[in-house]
């Protein structure tokens, strides 16, 4: 590899700030390496799709036992199907520390089992400050979560933060439902809610990954 001084641009991993001549600047990277050194900004938008870390998507909800480990294992599902799972880094969330470390709802289970969702060992945890920098995409399941989220978002954040069900053009449904108080028709219903986004962000992330290829 050439020296930093024969190249005018230069990352470092685990930051997201460019340096050149002294400037500086802040842009959403992901690595594979150390270090990273490129002619230009375009050279390494080529690149980083070779090179970066899978795209982290992150599902949340209020309590992580029912809502997002459901929303989980959906997109878990499409995305293998589309042959995309390799390329992501798939999890869940809580905004609350309620339930931290209690496994899926035993209804959630079998609702998803029954449809053929496979839903793997899971624990619920809470959103921690890391988690803004793993995943690229954080989507809550309502928008109690999603102030929650955004009030712990750090200064410089760039990643997307939203309702899981904008990515529904024209939805007439903005918030998933918590089914906990409520019976399986209840979940039936958040499950058949989590379908659709999860197809329109298959369809997002064919495109990113397209675009960079």
């Amino acid at each position: 590899m050439r020296s930093a001084q024969q190249h005018p641009f230069h990352f470092d991993a685990n930051l997201t700030r460019w340096r050149n001549n002294g400037l500086e600047g802040f842009i959403d990277v992901h690595y594979v390496y150390d270090t990273v050194v490129v002619n230009s900004i375009d050279d390494w938008r080529k690149m980083q799709f070779k090179r970066r870390k899978r795209v982290g998507v992150l599902f949340v909800c209020a309590n992580n036992i029912c809502r997002s480990p459901m929303a989980e294992a959906v997109f878990r599902a499409k995305a293998r199907h589309a042959r995309l799972l390799q390329r992501l880094h798939v999890a869940s969330a809580a905004t609350r520390r309620d339930y931290v470390g209690l496994a899926v709802d035993m209804r959630a289970r079998a609702l998803l089992q029954r449809r053929g969702y496979v839903i793997a060992s899971h624990r619920a945890r809470q959103v921690t400050e890391d988690d803004f920098a793993r995943f690229d995409w954080i989507l809550a399941m309502d928008t109690n979560n999603l102030a929650a989220l955004i009030s712990l978002r750090p200064e410089g954040h760039l990643g997307h933060i939203g309702l899981y069900l904008d990515l529904v053009p024209g939805g007439a449904v903005r918030e998933v439902p918590d089914p906990y108080y409520g019976s399986l028709t209840d979940f039936d219903r958040v499950l058949d809610l989590l379908e659709t986004p999860a197809d329109f962000l298959i369809q997002q992330l064919s495109r990113t990954f397209a675009d960079g290829q």
